[in-house]
């Protein structure tokens, strides 16, 4: 579903192609790190305590 909303924002040309084809390709490898989901959490974190401090 998501590579085709992404399809339908790039314009059909060999170079939003390959762009698109190198977004998809770090996403698989993100969700298949869990690091980045445990980098994405703790950001959360922070964002919330800063909000508490302010």
């Amino acid at each position: 579903i998501l590579s085709n909303l992404f399809a339908l924002r790039v314009p059909p040309t060999p170079g939003g192609v390959s762009l698109m084809q190198n977004l998809s390709n770090q996403v698989q490898e993100r969700w298949a790190n869990p690091q980045w989901l445990v980098d994405l959490h703790t950001l959360s974190i922070r964002r919330r305590s800063d909000g508490r401090s302010r």
